[in-house]
């Protein structure tokens, strides 16, 4: 984790879509959208989910389990964008695509891993 020098710089606002009301359960058949740094704002549905596929990273395959497929576009640089439901809650995180398929992490999987919970206002 870090910490920014500036917090003044820094905004809880997502490009485009304002704030994260929460996280959801990723289900198959919701729309689902992202603002990624490539690709910038694109939608889908999701297709599948707990899936486990392999995905080739420095010429070796690597096995990924319970993650979540949509025909999301998204491309290299859109890694890291949050996948959101579209009233704003948190599915996904994403972590890899194409111009047809986005394959990203269960929310609850990330946030478990990482420690941490997304901001509430008082």
């Amino acid at each position: 984790m870090a910490q920014p020098d500036c917090p003044q710089l820094i905004s809880e606002d997502i490009i485009d879509f304002g704030r994260v009301q929460g996280v959801a359960e990723a289900t198959t058949g919701i729309f689902v959208k992202k603002s990624g740094r490539t690709t910038g704002v694109t939608s889908g549905t999701i297709n599948i989910i707990n899936t486990t596929l392999k995905v080739e990273m420095n010429n070796k395959l690597v096995l990924f389990s319970d993650q979540i497929i949509s025909n999301l576009k998204s491309e290299g640089g859109d890694s890291g964008s949050l996948v959101l439901t579209s009233d704003n809650l948190a599915v996904g995180l994403l972590f890899a695509g194409s111009d047809k398929i986005s394959v990203f992490n269960r929310i609850q999987n990330v946030l478990e891993a990482l420690d941490v919970k997304f901001h509430k206002e008082a």
